[in-house]
């Protein structure tokens, strides 16, 4: 595979990513009516990122765009992918809601501890402006992610 074939093998898996993710968070839409619009406002937003992405991915096949084959770690990238997985095969009945949002807490920190958002230093200015979107993006589903933990947390406690 030569490193142009290989950067869309990337780029496709961080579309499928986002995909994934959506797919989780629009099952916990529909597990969990009281917050349905909470889930399906982030689920809609994966689907955003991942066309973000997909907009990448035509930059690259159009050659304007180049990065490093060793700037994501495929095996990560595919290990999150199985990860959301597996997280969809948890969602049960009796799933308490709590469980769904220390799941969703748990992703988007991790992909912001794995730092599949990270631009290094030589990427082009196309992939940086959609990497720092996704980062910031992240943040601010992690926060609100957080809060409704925190809400439901102390509804449990009361």
């Amino acid at each position: 595979m030569d490193e142009r074939e290989y950067q869309l093998e990337i780029i496709s898996q961080m579309a499928k990513n986002e995909i994934k993710l959506s797919e989780l968070y629009a099952k916990y839409a529909h597990a969990f009516p009281t917050r349905r619009e909470f889930w399906n406002d982030i689920a809609r937003e994966e689907v955003s990122h991942s066309a973000w992405i997909d907009t990448l991915k035509k930059r690259v096949e159009e050659g304007f765009i180049q990065f490093s084959s060793d700037r994501f770690n495929m095996d990560l990238l595919n290990d999150f992918y199985k990860y959301v997985q597996a997280e969809e095969l948890k969602i049960s009945e009796e799933m308490p809601l709590i469980s769904a949002l220390v799941a969703s807490k748990e992703i988007e920190e991790t992909l912001l501890e794995k730092k599949f958002f990270e631009v290094f230093k030589g990427d082009a200015p196309e992939l940086e402006i959609l990497l720092l979107a996704l980062e910031y993006s992240t943040k601010n589903h992690r926060e609100i992610v957080i809060k409704a933990w925190e809400e439901e947390r102390k509804l449990i406690e009361a």
